[in-house]
């Protein structure tokens, strides 16, 4: 019996692309079954979807990138910052005193938690110059013992501020708080934007001199 070798010749097959979504993209075959390409995991390769391609087209030449928002939950450790600051700076602080330190108390520093930049306070005096300067005023409350974090600079919102007139100088009162009558060891602290008995707002200037 002879032997026969039988050949079998298949037509090409056509891909193309297909329907495209912001997230998918189908690839048609003339021959076979389409295929669907899913988007990229952190784990498996796949395509780039809108969003991703959004914020890739941010990045400059440099590496830059430009954001209408960024939303940092964690540190974001900035060794230059170039531009407009909105809001308040922060120092991180540690609750030194036997009391809770109440939201916009000026405070002054008593050491360092260890090795660490974070600072030890207490509420400022100004009637007890052993107690002064004041480097801030606390941002929210904080009890004896916790970590929080005191403004140097910028603002204060949502405070009672009703007392006070606006553009009015804030001096560290003796006894402790704030006070709008210079005592006699002076040292103004903040300026009086909002005057409301709940959402009164501050701009706090940072240390100075005591005086």
């Amino acid at each position: 019996m002879a032997d026969y070798v039988v050949e079998i010749t298949t037509g090409a097959t056509d891909l193309a692309v297909g329907t495209r979504t912001t997230t998918t993209m189908v690839v048609t075959s003339s021959s076979g079954a389409d295929v669907t390409l899913p988007q990229a995991t952190t784990t498996q390769a796949g395509l780039l979807n809108a969003t991703g391609k959004t914020r890739l087209d941010q990045l400059d030449a440099d590496d830059s990138p430009t954001f209408a928002g960024l939303t940092v939950t964690g540190t974001a450790t900035l060794p230059d910052i170039d531009g407009q600051l909105t809001g308040a700076v922060y120092v991180h602080v540690r609750n030194d005193d036997s009391v809770t330190l109440t939201k916009g108390t000026p405070v002054y520093i008593t050491g360092n938690v260890g090795n660490t930049d974070r600072l030890l306070v207490r509420r400022a005096n100004a009637a007890s110059l052993s107690t002064m300067p004041a480097i801030g005023l606390m941002g929210a409350d904080l009890a004896v013992g916790a970590d929080g974090s005191v403004i140097t600079h910028g603002k204060l919102i949502n405070l009672n501020t009703n007392s006070y007139n606006i553009n009015g100088t804030l001096y560290v009162a003796s006894g402790g708080g704030l006070t709008a009558t210079a005592p006699a060891n002076r040292q103004a602290v903040a300026i009086v934007a909002r005057a409301n008995n709940s959402t009164g707002m501050v701009l706090v200037m940072g240390p100075s001199v005591v005086g």
